[in-house]
Formats: C-alpha cells, sequence, structure tokens
C-alpha cells in the first residue's frame, strides 16, 4: 500500500509537468491561430482594396471585345486573343486570391461560385482546341459576356435598379 501512495505521489509532478505543457502547447496554438486570422485578415483587407482593379479589368477586355469584327486582319484578331488570355489569367489570379483570403467560407457565397465557374469556362476556352473549335468557341463566348455582370453590380445605381426590377418581377409573378 505505502508503494502505491509513493508511486501517486511521484506520479503528481508528471501530471503537473504534463497540464503545464499542454497548457504552454494550448497558447502555443492559440498564438499561432491568432497570427494566422491577422495575416488573413490583413489579405483580406488587401483583397477589399483591390475591388475596383478587378472591376477596370473586367471592363477593359470587355472593351477590347467590342472591337471583334467578322473581317477583323489576323494580327489584329491575335492581338484581342492575347489581351482575353491576358485578362482571364488576371481574373484566374483574383479568384485563387479570393480563395486563399476568404477560404473557410469561400464556397458559401454564390458569387465565388459564379466568378469560379466563368474563370474556369474561360480558361478551357483559351485551350488551342477550343478557341479553334468554331461553333463550340462562339457558343461559349457568353461566358466572357456574362463577366460583365460585376461590373454592373459593383455600380450602386444599377444595382439598386436590378433589385428593385427583379423585386418587381419577382412580387408580378407570384400575384
Amino acid at each position: 500500500m505505502p508503494s502505491l501512495l509513493m508511486k501517486s505521489m511521484a506520479s503528481i509532478p508528471e501530471i503537473l509537468l504534463f497540464h503545464v505543457l499542454t497548457g504552454l502547447e494550448r497558447e502555443s496554438l492559440d498564438k499561432q491561430e491568432t497570427d494566422l486570422q491577422t495575416r488573413m485578415s490583413k489579405l483580406r483587407r488587401f483583397y477589399e482594396r483591390t475591388f475596383w482593379l478587378w472591376i477596370i479589368i473586367i471592363s477593359g477586355g470587355f472593351l477590347a471585345q467590342t472591337f471583334r469584327s467578322a473581317d477583323l486582319p489576323e494580327h489584329k484578331e491575335h492581338i484581342l486573343d492575347m489581351i482575353e488570355l491576358g485578362v482571364t489569367l488576371i481574373l484566374l489570379f483574383e479568384i485563387l486570391f479570393r480563395l486563399l483570403c476568404k477560404w473557410r467560407g469561400f464556397f458559401k457565397s454564390k458569387q465565388n461560385w459564379a466568378d469560379s465557374i466563368i474563370v474556369i469556362v474561360t480558361l478551357v476556352m483559351q485551350l488551342p482546341v477550343v478557341h479553334r473549335s468554331g461553333r463550340v468557341y462562339d457558343w461559349l463566348t457568353i461566358f466572357q459576356i456574362v463577366r460583365v455582370y460585376r461590373v454592373v453590380w459593383a455600380l450602386p445605381v444599377t444595382r439598386d435598379l436590378l433589385v428593385r426590377c427583379g423585386m418587381r418581377l419577382l412580387v408580378s409573378s407570384i400575384y
């Protein structure tokens, strides 16, 4: 019996040491998590400051595409293709950056899903097989046009107008 008491008393410092170490580990993990959240919030703030940059890039890409025509010389068509490739790659970077900043709730947002699908399809469109396919490429250009929704949605006047008209259409279709 005394030997059992001695063993249990000998293990008290070990138990205390274990609790101290686990407490330190918890504090260390909490500090690491806080540091990560701080870094993520800095990234997120940086991303939010670049909001208008992405809108300008989308607008520029859309403006460049308005110069396409059926009788466009080959060298000018090549320039427009390079602009489209550049815009697509920049917007791919933007989606990846947004995913990095908002990784926990990224896939809960409909806008993130829509933008991701648009970027993936427009990226696939840049593949030579698809780009030279004729009809398939022509039909997929709708995704390049749909990008403009972000420009429309970014402007408060058009966003409010769409919301009001959308609500009227919704209400009128119900009644």
